[in-house]
């Protein structure tokens, strides 16, 4: 019995399992029970886990057997999660008395998100233009932006054990587009000295949940952090143990793109008469354009495919192209339909009487009125009457008008009469050229009215022959010639011509008997060119020529042989000693080309005649069957004369006589320097392939070989540079054309050498 109150009343202690905690029992049989727990704990995770690891102990005492029970929180060395935790216990003893007590853990998380970005991210600029903002784009065009979350940046940033919020800013340093935002000023008005906030500079570099980027950076690469920041429940930021923002950052590589066209819209379609044609399109308008960023340029090209640029007629179309600052484009079209109407008047030219001609063989033409966008062609033809009772002769020159534009070769032309009202053929009131217009035209271009005949009973209105679809007109102008000034030579050539010639004899020109009384003669030639140019006030170019030439083959002085161009002697013929015979026809035919060629390449005298203007040139030819363009003539050494005789249309004449020299010598007509000789020989002559031809030079030098034909022309040439010696060139004389003479000119430095070949 000692020992059991003993037990009683001593106070003793024991450990109290009860469930997973564990207490410290003490028992008293005098108290009521105790509890007393831990202290309130803070932890911090690690940076693999989102859970602490916590133990601890909880003391309880009172009298009796105790239960000792957790009511909240977690047990000890338990996983404590972020957070706060509320630990709770409460204490029974057998007699139904309790006690209880709690602490907190409290578990921070300071390892901030782990960041996952994209590498690059292409941005493309769309067509908002927020109204709000205080950016406009260059060129006064549309200022387009987009706004960008930050999580379009991202790419699966995490964090295991806290929520997060992400934010998105620029890297400095900034590019010029956005140093050159507004600093002042981000809502409307933007010019306004009262500054906002955000401006819209502070809006582009700012530290948001989204991003705007501007038009301006359109082709640009931009750089861009993200970020994550630790975020609490309570939607308070988290921070760590110093009081700072948790927090992780990285960065975007942006590519700033404008894929959308410019707007385009055409000006009007335009309809416009020919006459008020703008050939330049400079006053047809130019399209409205429009682009979310800016407009770099505008060109535009004409298709006139379906338009006559000649006659300003049809319809065009000018294809605009709108570049904007990024390179798109796009196109519009624009239509011009100019219409045509045909609607000119005509003055013909008054019929003329002429006593006093000016030269020019014109006579008055027709005048225009309302030739605005008409391509008139006017062309005459004349018919010369010789035989006419009242003038030496009389032009009916017929007009021809029509318009390129509208003319059909195929259709008619409208003939317009000649009005003759008077039956006196040369009276005044027959003279004037008819007016056609349109009828009711005022003065000045009112029509004609007037008799077409004496004998008509009434006078005709020429409105009748106007058609404003006419295909075109021809009337006849009456040109009567009244001329008794003779025509004139411009100049005619003064006597003492000289034609010299040091090249070889050419054998089978001017070889044989022609003087009887003297042996056979192989005379040298030279190409004589014998012409005139004449004229005549009144018949200008409409002139006639011909010529008597007069040879002295003998050389007596006498010049025995004459040809006659209006009867000329048949191919390789002269008639020697005609000079004393009526009109020169009789006299003994010789020959004078003894080519051993057929009869229809023998050479025969004739007259070339060729107009330019108002004047005409007649020269002295020899011509064949086969080459009837001919050649200049070959002439023998010798005094000879030539006689030009020119008329005119009312047989008035002219006449030119000179005497020419065909002499031996050096080749004055050709050369243009006087240079030192050099001497050539050539071989063979006549040639019918080649030929060669040697030269002593006395120096090296560079040497030109030209070869011309009779008339001139340079058919061969070659350039070389030769030593000092002999030297040889080889011609090719089937390149040079037909047979005839031919002249070689052979230059080194200052010398020149000259000889006549003849090609077979």
């Amino acid at each position: 019995m000692r020992l059991f109150t003993l037990l009683l009343l001593t106070a003793f202690v024991q450990i109290l399992h009860a469930g997973n905690h564990f207490a410290l029992i003490h028992w008293d049989s005098d108290s009521l029970p105790v509890i007393t727990c831990p202290g309130n704990v803070t932890l911090s995770t690690d940076p693999f886990n989102c859970v602490v690891p916590h133990t601890y102990e909880v003391v309880v005492s009172g009298e009796g057997p105790l239960s000792l029970i957790q009511t909240a929180g977690l047990p000890s060395g338990g996983l404590f999660p972020v957070g706060l935790s509320t630990n709770a216990f409460v204490v029974t003893d057998t007699a139904g008395n309790s006690a209880s007590c709690s602490f907190t853990v409290k578990v921070f998380d300071y390892n901030p998100p782990v960041m996952v970005c994209d590498q690059a991210v292409t941005v493309a600029i769309g067509v908002g233009d927020d109204p709000n903002d205080c950016y406009e784009a260059g060129n006064g065009q549309f200022g387009g932006a987009v706004w960008l979350k930050a999580d379009v940046f991202d790419n699966g940033t995490y964090d295991e054990c806290s929520d997060f919020i992400l934010t998105i800013r620029r890297v400095a340093p900034y590019s010029a587009v956005i140093n050159g935002l507004n600093h002042v000023n981000g809502q409307p008005p933007c010019n306004d000295p009262f500054p906002d906030f955000p401006s819209e500079f502070e809006r582009a570099i700012s530290e948001q949940d989204s991003i705007k980027f501007y038009c301006g950076e359109a082709g640009s690469t931009q750089t861009v952090a993200l970020r994550a920041y630790q975020w609490n429940e309570d939607g308070t930021p988290s921070l760590d143990a110093n009081g700072g923002l948790i927090y992780n950052e990285c960065y975007v590589t942006v590519s700033v793109e404008d894929k959308i066209k410019p707007v385009c819209t055409p000006p009007a379609t335009v309809s416009v008469s020919c006459e008020q044609f703008d050939p330049s399109l400079q006053s047809y308008g130019s399209p409205t354009t429009i682009d979310n960023c800016c407009v770099n340029g505008v060109t535009f090209t004409a298709n006139y495919n379906q338009f006559d640029t000649v006659c300003n007629k049809g319809t065009l179309t000018r294809t605009f192209r709108v570049t904007d600052c990024s390179g798109n484009f796009s196109t519009c079209t624009q239509r011009i339909m100019v219409s045509y109407e045909q609607d000119y008047y005509i003055k013909f030219p008054n019929d003329v009487v002429a006593t006093n001609c000016n030269s020019t063989g014109i006579y008055g033409e027709p005048v225009f009125f309302g030739e605005d966008c008409e391509l008139i062609g006017v062309s005459y033809e004349d018919e010369i009457i010789d035989i006419v009772p009242d003038a030496c002769y009389r032009i009916e020159r017929v007009w021809t008008v029509i318009n390129w534009c509208t003319y059909n070769p195929n259709a008619p032309l409208i003939l317009v009469p000649n009005p003759t009202p008077n039956p006196i053929a040369n009276n005044p009131v027959n003279l004037p050229g008819p007016t056609v217009s349109a009828c009711g035209t005022l003065p000045p271009w009112q029509p004609t009215i007037v008799k077409i005949t004496p004998v008509d009973t009434a006078a005709t209105n020429y409105c009748t022959f106007w058609s404003a679809n006419a295909n075109g007109y021809r009337y006849k102008q009456i040109i009567k010639i009244l001329d008794s000034t003779d025509p004139v030579f411009e100049p005619c050539p003064h006597s003492g011509l000289v034609f010299e010639d040091s090249s070889f004899n050419h054998p089978f020109y001017w070889n044989g008997v022609f003087n009887p009384s003297l042996p056979s003669q192989d005379l040298t030639e030279t190409a004589a060119l014998l012409s005139v140019t004449g004229t005549d006030a009144c018949s200008g170019s409409n002139v006639g020529f011909n010529y008597l030439l007069y040879l002295d083959l003998d050389t007596d002085g006498v010049m025995e042989t004459v040809i006659n161009s209006i009867n000329p002697p048949p191919a390789d013929t002269i008639y020697y000693n005609n000079h004393l015979s009526p009109n020169f026809i009789g006299g003994t035919p010789r020959p004078f080309d003894n080519r051993p060629v057929p009869q229809t390449q023998k050479w025969q005298f004739r007259m070339a005649q060729s107009t330019l203007g108002t004047t005409s040139t007649a020269s002295v030819r020899w011509v064949s069957a086969e080459n009837p363009a001919g050649i200049v003539p070959e002439l023998p050494v010798g005094t000879h004369k030539i006689r030009w005789v020119l008329t005119d249309g009312c047989g008035n004449k002219g006449v030119c006589d000179y005497t020419f020299n065909v002499a031996a010598g050096e080749v004055s007509e050709v050369k243009s320097i006087q240079k030192e000789l050099l001497s050539i020989r050539l071989e063979p002559n006549p040639v019918t392939d080649q030929a060669r031809l040697s030269v002593y030079l006395p120096e090296r030098d560079q040497t030109v070989l030209s070869v011309f034909s009779a008339d001139g022309q340079l058919v061969q040439q070659e350039t070389a540079t030769h030593d000092a010696g002999t030297q040889l060139f080889t011609l090719d004389a089937k390149t040079w054309g037909a047979s005839g003479v031919y002249l070689i000119r052979l230059e080194a430095g200052a010398r020149v050498g000259w000889c006549k070949v003849v090609r077979m």
